[in-house]
């Protein structure tokens, strides 16, 4: 490492990038997230410099976003192109600042004892989470791909979520990498611990002296804290399994998914052929077994705009003619003009002869680019590449829509678009008293590649957080549908067992009563874990700041 130092630095920063990128979709290697940064600790623990923490891990997770949201080059081309390059950037500056602050931190807190270390890996464990929450803030906001998301499809280690949200398996997992990679280093690669070790007295034994030696060099007790952390999370699975109850329904949801390609949706040519696949799912939904209780769209299904400033409801007569026929309640994602000018994407719902409800849900965090453009005065050329012309307005409030059903009325919490990436935005849902959550999103801008399955991934982070079953219907995939535990129930699938295809399914959805009206501890109490870990941050650069007071 010490004669090497810029080709090692690099191929650790490669290595660390391909295992954070590996543990995500489309891999799906979700054990990658235990081990992914290891090699770079290992190579910081040999003091690189500076210059070359911060150069080859930037390179490395660079790489890593790169691949993961190389998605985004299928959006307004090419500024999706320009956007994939850019952002990938930004996000790949968050896990550097990390890496220079764990250099700082780990080759002196090796010379120091236990106490001292375990504050310092938890302190950088807490600086990990700390950069997840500020990723939702940033430019706007886009806190993708969580380090809690690689464990989508292992239910077991979510479950610290119903008590932390997702920056609880996040602190976990870094915590893990951080002490494995301090226990490797203290195993072989620590030449100096032999001189620091206590002499052997002259009345011990030499066999009982060098096996006391040798079993203080490779006790690492800070590991054993991250694997009992790692069973606690099994335990939680386990116990709250055997504590759950026999399953009640709540009602069978269609989905309908018209894979209508995001660039020719709102073009004139197509709005005959967009209503009339609308229009044929919608019946074919209404004749699947389980019979619907309620038919969904995805985001902004209908051609036109659901409400209109000139009083046109044209679009909505065309539904309800539609929802009157097949007798089956509507939930729909739509655009709407109201009559002050303003421009919304929103939730509507429609019922047999009773027609729309007077109330409706908008979207709350608008995407950038897409739904609107920051600093549009300034930003005038981008209007030239960007095809928006109007900004929309978000939404007030988080209000479920009611549905009665069978004599029984529930709340539906509605979610938009990228909105379930946000774990406030589901935790707010859920504190409203929603019985469960619809995802209506539109991830036809993202291609046919790993966009869709990322995307997924977040509700089932929603899912565990607020003990709420989450349905997610898209214009082509992911749709399907989430229990509270984590567990992926039921997905729509085309012939070829691809997600993306023009299909629609029926959903029997049923939900733990254990869970009925009542709230998690994350949903009640936010994210306390943030500022546990800033607290051990604060703790650790306290303890470091000392140590270079007295020479160490």
């Amino acid at each position: 490492m010490r004669r090497r130092p810029w080709l090692i630095g690099l191929l650790a920063g490669i290595v660390t990038g391909l295992l954070h990128f590996a543990a995500f979709p489309p891999w799906d290697v979700a054990e990658a997230a235990y081990v992914f940064v290891v090699p770079m600790l290992l190579w910081l623990l040999a003091r690189p410099t500076r210059q070359q923490t911060i150069i080859c891990s930037f390179l490395g997770f660079w790489l890593s976003w790169l691949l993961l949201i190389a998605w985004l080059r299928y959006v307004h081309p090419p500024m999706g192109s320009v956007g994939l390059v850019l952002l990938s950037f930004i996000l790949g500056m968050f896990p550097m600042s990390w890496a220079v602050l764990a250099r700082w931190f780990l080759p002196t807190v090796m010379l120091c004892g236990f106490g001292a270390r375990l504050l310092a890996l938890l302190g950088l464990a807490g600086y990990w989470v700390i950069l997840e929450w500020l990723k939702t803030w940033v430019l706007t906001g886009f806190p993708w791909l969580p380090l809690a998301a690689s464990q989508w499809q292992r239910p077991p280690m979510l479950q610290t979520a119903e008590y932390g949200g997702q920056y609880a398996v996040s602190f976990i997992l870094i915590f893990f990498n951080l002490t494995l990679a301090v226990y490797i280093y203290r195993l072989f690669l620590q030449p100096i611990l032999k001189s620091r070790q206590a002499e052997p007295t002259e009345d011990m034994a030499e066999g009982e002296a060098t096996a006391r030696l040798k079993l203080r060099w490779r006790f690492c007790p800070e590991f054993y804290v991250a694997l009992a952390l790692v069973f606690l999370s099994v335990w939680l699975y386990v116990r709250t399994i055997a504590k759950a109850q026999a399953r009640e329904p709540i009602f069978n949801v269609a989905v309908v998914q018209p894979w209508i390609p995001a660039d020719l949706k709102w073009t004139h040519e197509m709005v005959e052929e967009n209503l009339s696949t609308l229009r044929g799912l919608t019946e074919q939904a209404s004749q699947l077994t389980p019979k619907p209780d309620l038919i969904l769209w995805p985001e902004a299904a209908p051609p036109y705009p659901m409400i209109r400033q000139d009083g046109d409801r044209n679009m909505e007569h065309w539904i309800q003619g539609g929802v009157d026929k097949v007798g089956v309640p509507l939930m729909t994602g739509a655009l709407a003009e109201f009559p002050n000018g303003d421009w919304a994407n929103a939730i509507f719902l429609l019922e047999p002869e009773n027609g729309l409800f007077d109330g409706y849900y908008s979207k709350r965090r608008l995407v950038p680019f897409g739904e609107y453009i920051p600093m549009r005065d300034a930003l005038f050329f981008v209007k030239t590449v960007v095809p928006l012309d109007i900004d929309l307005k978000p939404g007030d409030h988080s209000r479920p829509l009611p549905l009665t059903v069978n004599g029984k009325t529930w709340k539906v919490g509605a979610l938009i678009c990228y909105e379930d990436i946000f774990a406030r935005l589901g935790r707010e849902v859920a504190r409203e008293g929603a019985d469960f959550i619809a995802v209506l999103t539109n991830d036809g801008w993202y291609g046919e590649e790993a966009g869709a399955y990322q995307h997924a991934a977040h509700s089932v982070l929603r899912a565990v957080e607020t003990r709420r079953p989450v349905i997610r219907c898209g214009n082509h995939g992911w749709s399907g549908w989430i229990d509270e535990y984590g567990n992926v129930r039921d997905v729509l699938t085309g012939p070829d067992g691809l997600i993306y295809a023009r299909a629609t399914k029926s959903f029997a959805l049923s939900y733990d009563p254990v869970w009925q009206d009542q709230l998690t501890f994350y949903a009640r109490y936010g994210d306390w874990v943030l500022w546990g870990g800033g607290c051990f941050l604060l703790g650790a650069i306290w303890q470091r700041r000392r140590q270079r007071r007295s020479g160490i």
